[in-house]
């Protein structure tokens, strides 16, 4: 496949130190797995900001950890707000959030994304907080009453999916207003295991579950790390939506090293010492966007294109390794 891939959008981990501990945090941010809990510099912000402005990319994202805990984060959002972007947004838990720092991420940003874990139950058991769902609960409600895009992202273990309908009916009656919400798969990196994985039926269900909702309530519902279409039923298609780290999307994290996907463990380039430019057009990403590599069922299937064989990063944090659905896959003609 020749590579019409355009870089369109970076995100910019400004942290990896978190006020929560998530179990299966794909960072390990503050389970004691990741000894690199390190906050980017000001300097080092700047030069990526030009870096990413150089490739012409006019889109942005912020996220950690959790970034609204750096020491530095408004000399931060300062620093952005220099320049003119297309898009910008930012990624929080919603936790310990102050009215200054609500105020700037509504100012400041295009939107914002707010992950929530399940129920007040669950979510104490996930973050070792039992306030961090009140907590959160009370910052989407702050945010509702802004002109602010709200995203909700929402990833659940396995043994937690039956809660979906349960947390949709939350956000319901704190009468938090939302432009979608964002599923999210877990994926066995950082603090997160095989354990953390769901199986297909347990995606079918939760599929199920999602159509239901959507129909009800015509929320929009996004399944954002998305699973191969041969795998689910044609009428679950439109809350699928094809990945886009690798494709038009990486990350770069405090040090300044490039992933292709913020679930990946190795680094396709450094922006202190390569262009951004060079380093999507590079040799490991030419593999990456050639889709070589993919199931020899994906390659006869007709609606490659729009599927591209799901979720990379269900392929193993490395490039190329086997799907773990990959003996279900079956071509469509």
């Amino acid at each position: 496949m020749k590579n019409t891939f355009k870089l369109k959008s970076v995100g910019i981990e400004i942290t990896w130190n978190c006020n929560q501990k998530c179990s299966y945090c794909y960072l390990a941010c503050d389970s004691g797995k990741n000894s690199k809990k390190q906050d980017i510099t000001l300097e080092q912000l700047k030069m990526t900001l030009r870096k990413i402005l150089d490739a012409g990319v006019r889109k942005m994202y912020v996220i950690g950890g959790e970034p609204t805990i750096h020491e530095n984060f408004y000399d931060i959002v300062d620093e952005i707000n220099k320049y003119k972007w297309d898009r910008k947004g930012i990624c929080t838990n919603g936790v310990g959030l102050s009215e200054k720092a609500i105020k700037i991420i509504e100012d400041a940003f295009d939107y914002v994304s707010v992950s929530v874990r399940g129920t007040e139950k669950t979510t104490t058991s996930i973050t070792g907080n039992p306030e961090s769902y009140s907590k959160t609960i009370a910052t989407l409600k702050k945010l509702s009453s802004s002109d602010i895009d709200i995203l909700v992202g929402i990833d659940l273990l396995p043994e937690h999916f039956n809660e979906f309908s349960l947390v949709i009916d939350s956000l319901e009656k704190n009468n938090i207003t939302f432009k979608n919400i964002d599923i999210h798969r877990i994926i066995p990196i950082g603090g997160a295991n095989v354990d953390n994985v769901a199986s297909l039926p347990k995606y079918r269900s939760l599929l199920e579950t999602i159509d239901s909702i959507s129909k009800k309530s015509n929320h929009s519902i996004i399944f954002e790390d998305c699973l191969p279409l041969c795998l689910v039923d044609k009428k679950y298609w439109k809350y699928i939506h094809t990945c886009m780290c690798g494709t038009s999307k990486v990350w770069v994290d405090p040090y300044g090293k490039v992933r292709r996907c913020a679930c990946t463990s190795g680094a396709i380039g450094d922006i202190n010492t390569e262009n951004l430019e060079d380093i999507w057009t590079s040799k490991g990403m030419e593999e990456f966007h050639s889709y070589e590599w993919v199931d020899s069922e994906c390659k006869k299937c007709k609606i490659f294109d729009e599927c591209r064989g799901g979720c990379p990063s269900s392929r193993g944090v490395k490039f190329f390794d086997k799907d773990i659905f990959s003996d279900n896959f079956k071509a469509i003609k």
